[in-house]
């Protein structure tokens, strides 16, 4: 079965049928992340119902809480990958 952009916990909807991919960090493939159409695919998509993608979210999360309290920082760096973790939850 395949899994399309839309159903990927990787994909977030802009606008109409097109939204961003999150797979990668943006510039990898191209400037900022890809876009997608909703009923596209690419054989590396994670179910947003996975209790899998839950847990790897769930895992980071605990891991940026554990160095910030480690390191004791609040970098906007954290905050940015806060913000990403909160994008990918489904």
């Amino acid at each position: 079965m395949t899994i399309t952009c839309e159903q990927c916990a990787y994909w977030e909807q802009r606008e109409g049928e097109v939204g961003w991919c999150r797979r990668d960090p943006p510039g990898k493939l191209a400037y900022g992340w890809p876009l997608s159409r909703r009923d596209d695919w690419c054989g590396q998509a994670v179910p947003r119902d996975a209790g899998g993608a839950m847990a790897v979210v769930e895992q980071a999360q605990a891991l940026v809480d554990e160095f910030e309290r480690e390191h004791q920082i609040t970098a906007n760096s954290i905050w940015a990958l806060r913000d990403v973790l909160e994008r990918v939850k489904p």
